[in-house]
């Protein structure tokens, strides 16, 4: 996931996002403009929209709140967040751009 920010009024805010490799969003990038005043993120089920703020929450904490909110045997969770489809030497997954501070995050590889 890339990410442009931009700092306005001494807010951070995501402009855009280009998603590759992550829980639902396979290999093809995927980019989400985010510029507008108000951005409305509308899908049927399975089509992204968790996987999407998951995405963002990661990106800027490196931590997922739904693995810490399922229980249960935390490592089954950390090989969800990489998408299944994308090849185990792809590793470049999650990467924001643009602000004063660069940070690429890499979900877990699969054993």
């Amino acid at each position: 996931m890339a990410a442009v920010v931009v700092t306005t009024v001494n807010r951070p805010r995501l402009m855009s996002l280009e998603i590759r490799g992550f829980r639902a969003f396979g290999n093809e990038a995927r980019v989400l403009q985010l510029d507008a005043p108000l951005v409305v993120v509308h899908a049927g089920n399975s089509q992204g929209k968790t996987s999407l703020a998951e995405g963002i929450e990661f990106l800027l904490s490196g931590r997922s709140s739904r693995r810490d909110l399922l229980g249960g045997a935390k490592a089954e969770y950390n090989d969800s967040l990489r998408n299944a489809h994308l090849p185990p030497t792809d590793t470049d997954c999650l990467r924001r751009s643009g602000a004063a501070r660069p940070r690429r995050r890499h979900p877990p590889n699969p054993p």
